[in-house]
Parts: structure tokens; C-alpha cells; sequence
């Protein structure tokens, strides 16, 4: 938040107003799904998955990245198809 002046009251007195900023996201959503591309850790926490089983899926194929200059960024698509294809669970009704 920044402060600045506002013009003067009839009293004369300066009248002060609060004016919030906007929040700058440089190109950042909250929502991952609005992303192209995502970091590794980023992706980890997407589909709650351990270092060693993305990059698993990496290895393999199964969810793409490209390199952005020294990172590597995982594309979100690759991400959401790979959801996609992941088995219904089913649950069996307790006795």
C-alpha cells in the first residue's frame, strides 16, 4: 500500500488517502493449470508427487519438460494427461 496525498479538504487540511497497489504477478497465476510451464518443484506440489517418482515420469516420458535457459520447466498439459490417464479408484462397500 502507498500513500499519497489527495487534494486539499475544504478546511484546507491535506487529506490523506490510502490507494493499494496492484499486486503484480509478473506473468504468475494462483492457478497452475493457467501456466504453460512449471517449475519441477511446482509440478511436485501439482500432482503431489516425490522428486524421484517425476522424474521417473520425466525419464520415461510420460509427462514432458523443455529446458528455459538453465531450468527445467515441465509442461502443464503433459501434466493434465497424465492425470487423465491414471485409473478411476473404486472402493469396496465395508461389511
Amino acid at each position: 500500500m502507498s500513500f499519497s496525498p489527495s487534494p486539499t479538504t475544504d478546511s484546507g487540511r491535506a487529506n490523506l488517502a490510502v490507494q493499494a497497489k496492484p499486486a503484480h504477478s509478473f506473468g504468475r497465476t494462483t492457478n497452475p493449470a493457467h501456466r504453460p510451464l512449471m517449475t519441477i518443484k511446482q509440478a511436485r506440489d501439482y500432482v503431489c508427487l516425490g522428486n524421484t517418482k517425476l522424474h521417473e515420469l520425466l525419464a520415461t516420458g510420460q509427462i514432458r519438460a523443455v529446458k528455459l535457459g538453465r531450468r527445467t520447466m515441465v509442461d502443464v498439459s503433459s501434466l493434465d494427461a497424465f492425470i487423465a490417464k491414471l485409473p478411476t479408484a473404486t472402493f469396496k462397500n465395508p461389511k
